[in-house]
This record gives structure tokens, sequence and C-alpha cells, in this order.
């Protein structure tokens, strides 16, 4: 019997706050997304499990509430006409596991227009159908100084093992193969990566952690992605995400027409609007489907209203929870110390466990001087042994950084530290050697094989899911996981499997799958980071069958030169066998051999070919002195032809 307490306790939470209601979840691709089936924000859900988990998250979003609501009041009693705009500094935590994640900086500045354009009021589609749209007087700007007061370009690039993220966090901390945030106090961590389930995006309001506070897109939908994307490639997740970051609740409060988003000039609605349902009406008036806090397409989204602005104003004031981004430096005009200053902020890869003992070095190259970087000496050294030195050359300006990649390397098995170390910047001598070098360790395992991850998003009753994966042709799992807890996502790795099919089975307990009446649970299979399987939607159990090495392992010779040669064959089984000599009169004669090969008869004359016979070096056989003479005895007679007779039918 299922226990209803949980669900009941997380309704209770909705109408408690009243602050994502979601679609079901279906997994997205780039060429066919329906609104209908998407999870267009998750903020609200992470939202309700954060003041489940956190008693001093649920006391500072009473404290946040309550500043507001006096902020409202007294704004409203005395509302200014002088511009108070305040600028907030964006870092973008660019996360990718391929070369489509790894959006390029012209998307990122794409969607910094988008955001100023919106919350200023300055989008080109504003229009007069709601008077009461208004510009929030709140700007972005990209940062250019780092937390340490050095120059930035704005954008942190990391690349990850991990396959797609969900809502837990991870993408925010790099032990978990995201990027760690920047400080919340000075800046709005712009997190752009792969979200799996669907998953447009999500935020966190304030009054939570500071490691985990900003927002999160899945990249397709940052900037302007391209018709493929439609109809959420206009940057409105960008938009909408912030808003929630700048406490704005849901245009439907994530409720009824009870339920309010605490914002006075924004009408009731019963829900949700999809696609762009201008009309619409519910709870007696027409729905505001053009607010950037609904769910519509990104086409119809166009406006804040006044009321959204001053809620943005409460967050913002000198005495409000995000008031000291007033004060940040993110954006300051930055003077390099030095005129020449080449600096290595991170090695990007190898980090981690690896079965392949090539590993291929990759770094971000800085220019951290006043004057522009265009050639810089790279020296990399393994273990303290120099193994290479590069001539690196481009154009940096101050503040800009670029990736580089190295060759491959054969590395022994065990663990290992890789240090990269930049000098000469434009063949001269670097003025701040404080910054040229960075190291990482990794380690190779003592095998071969690829890695199988699992993750799993569980639905509201983790505790019935269960998984494992078997070989095909084996008894014991490699893998398996369960006892989880709801509404979490998981990661499991199993490293170096060797080639071969195995099968990948999913449980769950009460037979209703994992998706999507209960919660909106998935699972995702990949293969040295591919994703070969997914699914949520089953009933007590699936089972899906996947192979290392694209296919099961099938054995045979694998010598090229073997007579019984195998060309489909994965692994060598012994069985080889080699052409070789038939003839047991030759001196190589071979009685093992697997097919006729070239004989050798190194002996001559009368010794080896016997009487009334000659060696041939020529045709390299014993022939017969006389032609006929089939008795070897130097005549030809009647003898001889009786012999040749006899021999009809015979073979050699």
């Amino acid at each position: 019997m299922r226990n209803f307490i949980a669900p009941f306790v997380a309704l209770l939470g909705l109408f408690l706050m009243a602050p994502c209601l979601n679609a079901q979840s279906q997994s997205l691709t780039d060429t066919s997304i329906d609104n209908a089936n998407v999870t267009r924000c998750n903020s609200h859900e992470h939202h309700v499990q954060m003041m489940g988990l956190s008693a001093k998250y649920a006391a500072n979003r009473t404290a946040v509430e309550q500043q507001t609501a006096a902020f409202i009041q007294a704004r409203e009693q005395n509302r200014s006409s002088v511009m108070d705009i305040v600028t907030i500094p964006i870092v973008f935590h660019v996360i990718y596991n391929d070369a489509t994640q790894n959006i390029p900086d012209a998307r990122l500045l794409e969607q910094l227009q988008i955001l100023n354009d919106d919350f200023r009021r300055q989008n080109a589609d504003a229009d007069g159908t709601w008077e009461q749209a208004a510009d929030t007087e709140v700007e972005f700007c990209l940062a250019t100084t780092d937390p340490q007061g050095n120059p930035t370009d704005g954008i942190v690039r990391v690349s990850t093992t991990v396959g797609s993220f969900g809502s837990n966090d991870a993408m925010k901390f790099a032990t978990q193969g995201g990027s760690d945030a920047w400080p919340a106090s000075d800046y709005l961590n712009f997190w752009v990566c792969n979200l799996g389930g669907g998953l447009l995006g999500y935020a966190q309001f304030p009054g939570g952690a500071a490691s985990t506070d900003g927002v999160v897109c899945g990249h397709y939908y940052v900037g302007l992605s391209g018709a493929s994307n439609a109809p959420f490639n206009l940057g409105r997740t960008g938009t909408h995400e912030v808003g929630h970051w700048l406490n704005l609740y849901h245009i439907w409060g994530d409720g009824g027409c009870n339920i309010d988003d605490d914002v006075a000039d924004t009408p009731a609605s019963d829900g949700p609007n999809f696609d762009c349902q201008a009309s619409h009406e519910s709870c007696g008036t027409t729905d505001m489907v053009q607010n950037y806090m609904d769910y519509s397409d990104d086409l119809c989204m166009n406006l804040f209203t006044q009321g959204q602005a001053d809620r943005m104003a409460a967050v913002l004031a000198p005495n409000g929870v995000r008031g000291s981004l007033r004060n940040s430096d993110g954006c300051g005009v930055v003077v390099p110390d030095f005129d020449l200053d080449v600096a290595i902020p991170e090695v990007l890869t190898p980090v981690g466990i690896f079965c392949n003992p090539i590993v291929n070095p990759s770094i971000e190259l800085a220019n951290e001087g006043a004057v522009t970087l265009t050639s810089a000496t790279l020296t990399i050294t393994l273990d303290g042994t120099e193994i290479s030195t590069t001539e690196w050359t481009g154009s940096l300006a101050t503040g800009q950084s670029t990736t580089v990649n190295f060759g491959d390397y054969d590395v022994v098995p065990g663990q290992h530290t890789i240090t990269v170390t930049a000098s000469q910047p434009n063949g001269l001598q670097d003025q701040n050697t404080g910054n040229n070098a960075a190291e990482t360790d990794f380690e190779i395992l003592d095998g071969s094989g690829s890695t199988i991850t699992v993750n799993i998003t569980t639905d509201n009753f983790g505790g019935e899911t269960s998984w494992t994966i078997t070989p095909v042709d084996g008894n014991a799992p490699v893998i398996s996981g369960g006892d989880y807890d709801s509404n979490t996502d998981y990661t499991a790795e199993a490293t170096c499997q060797p080639t071969g099919c195995y099968v990948f089975e999913i449980l769950d307990a009460y037979g209703d799958g994992i998706c999507c009446d209960f919660g909106n649970g998935s699972y995702e299979v990949l293969i040295d980071g591919e994703l070969v399987a997914s699914g949520g939607v089953f009933g007590a159990s699936e089972s899906v069958e996947i192979c290392v090495g694209g296919g099961a392992d099938i054995q045979g010779c694998t010598d090229t030169a073997a007579c019984n040669y195998e060309p489909d064959a994965t692994s060598d089984d012994g069985s080889c066998t080699f052409p070789g000599c038939s003839d047991p009169l030759a001196s190589n004669y071979d009685p093992q051999a697997g097919c006729p090969g070239p004989c050798t008869y190194d002996c001559d004359g009368e010794i080896f070919c016997g009487s009334g016979t000659y060696w041939n070096s020529a045709t390299q056989q014993c022939e017969v002195t006389f032609a006929g003479d089939a008795d070897f005895d130097g005549c030809i007679n009647v003898t001889d032809i009786l012999m040749i007779l006899g021999s009809f039918g015979s073979c050699l």
C-alpha cells in the first residue's frame, strides 16, 4: 500500500508558502520539443524540498518575506520618481561533456543582452496589452573581476564526465563534476549544463546557501539557440529563472485560484499557461499569459509588472537579502598590475580515474596582463619529469582566456600528477610568475575497458527503486543500486568494464515505474559518457541490453596471418593455426600446419631423390632422369608402361 503522508506534507508546504508546477516530464530532443511534455522550471519543487530539509532555509524565507512586505508597503506610500538602477555582475559557468554542450561565448552574450532587454523593458516585443508592465530597474553585466580581484571574462568553462544533471545542485560543485559558485554576495552564478529529464531550468530563491545560490539553465535554451529548440529558443528560460532568483513566484502562485503569487497587479490564475493562449481566462479574469513568470512560449513572453519589480527591488534594497550586490566590484574596471602576465588558472584534463592509459591534457590559458597576449611557451611535466614543450600562438585581450589541448600521452597505471607551466609571454620575460602553473591529479587503472555510468532520478517513493547491471553470460552484477531517498538524483559508475553485452534491469517494488503518476523519476545509462539507454515509464521492471565496445564479445582467431583468421572476432580464443609445409619429403615438413605453405628441399642428388632421379633446383623437387622411367632403372620398357598404367586412379 502506498504511503500518502509524504505527498500530503509536500502539498501542505505548497499552501503554507504558496510560492514550478510542471508538466509531465519527458526527454527532449534538438528537433522536436513539445512544451506540454517538458519541465519548464523546477524552482518551486526545489524550494518546497529545501523548506522540508532545512530549518534555516525556512527561517530565512520567512525573514525575506517579512522584509519584502515592509519594503513594498513603504514604497507604495512614498514612491520615488528617481531611478534606482542596480547592476548585477554575472558569471557564466559552462559545464560540458561534449562540444555541443560547450556553447560559444556569443550565445552567452546573447543571453546577457536578453536579460538586460527584458528586465529594463527594452525588449523589441514589448507591447501595451498590460498597462502595469514596468521597467524593473535591474541590469546585468558580465563579470570583469574574479573573487580574487583578477581580470576575468566572466565565463568559467569546465569539462565534465557527467552526461547530464538533474535538480540536486551537483553542477554547482567541482567535486560532483560541476563548477563551484563564486561568492553570492557579489555575483549572480549562472550555470549552463546538460539538464536531463526534459528540465529547462531552475533557480534558488533568496535565503538559501551561498554555495548553491544562482540559476541553472539547460544549454539548449541559453541565448538565441535557433529554430530547432523552439518554442524555448529566445532566452526567456534565463529571464524566468532570474525572476525566481530575485524572489518572484510563478504567476499562478503554484496553486489554484485561492493561491496568490504575492503580487497585487498580476491577475489570479488556476495554473500555468502553455503555448500562447493570450485570451485564456481563469478565476474570473484574463490570465497574464505574456508574463515572464508563466509557462508560455518564449515568443509570447514580454513583461514584468510594477508589482513584480517592487518585489525584486525589496531583495536588492540596502537591507535586502541581496543588497550586497549593490556594492560588488564584479564589473569594476580592472587595471592589471603587469603588462606581460600569462596565467594558467586550471588544468582541465585529465582529472579523475581512467581505464585507458592514453590521456589528453588540456588547460585554461589566460591573459592577466595589460598587453594583448599573442604567444606563450607551455611546458608539461608528469610526476616531476618534463614530457613536452609547446609554443602557443593566438590573441587574448586582457582578462580573456582560452582552452588549449595537447596531444596523446601514454601513461603507465598508477596515480599521477600532471603540471603545466606557461612562460615567455610574447617571447619576453613574464612579469608575474606566481600564476604561471597549475596541476591536477589523476589515476590510470591497471586494466582496460569502458566506464558504465547510471544516473537515477527517483520519484516520490525512492525506496521502491532498485537496479542491477549484469553480464549476459554471468550471474553476479557488476554494479547495482537501491534503497534511495525520494525525489533525489544519484550517480553510480562501474569502471574498466570489458567488451561485451550487459543487461540493465530496473525494478519498482510497487509496480508503477518511476514516472509519471507519482513524481518525475527517470534513469540514464551511459558508456564512456555516451547515452545508450534511458526511460522511467514501466511497470514492475524494465530490462535493456547494453553493449560495451559496440557489441557482444566474439571470440575467435584475431591474427590476420593465421589460416583461420576471423575478422569479426573481438577477442582471441587461442585457436589460431598458421600455414606450413604439408609434404613429408620436405625438410620443413610441419604436421601441425593449418593450411598449405611453402616447402623447402635443401638436400640434392641421389642421396635424397633416390636412384634414377635427380634434384631439379629450378622446380625445387625430385625428377626422374629419363622421362617415363617409372622404375628408375635407366631403361624405358614394358615394365615402366605397366607401372604407369597401374598408377592410374591413384593420388599422391
